[in-house]
């Protein structure tokens, strides 16, 4: 059974959801499209600040060296990676 404080919390936290998705509803796309310009950048800057971001390219970037390349020595994939991972940018 749930005690009335934790009810409360409970309806008021689905009113916030709803009065946002009111408000998302009532942007027009041009908003919405000026506000995800408007956040790029940092969104960018937040993903390759994430761990998770090198580890996936760590792994992503000699695997597609190989399909595209056979395979190779080490060292090289290594340098190929490390150059293409500095050049490798978001959108």
């Amino acid at each position: 059974m749930l005690n009335s404080k934790v009810l409360l919390e409970w309806r008021a936290e689905l009113f916030f959801y709803s009065f946002i998705k009111l408000q998302m509803n009532a942007l027009s796309n041009t908003t919405v499209s000026k506000l995800a310009d408007a956040l790029k950048k940092e969104v960018i800057n937040k993903i390759y600040e994430r761990p998770e971001y090198a580890e996936l390219m760590q792994d992503l970037i000699p695997d597609a060296i190989h399909s595209l390349m056979g395979e190779m020595d080490e060292d090289l994939t290594f340098e190929i990676g490390m150059l293409l991972f500095d050049r490798i940018e978001l959108k």
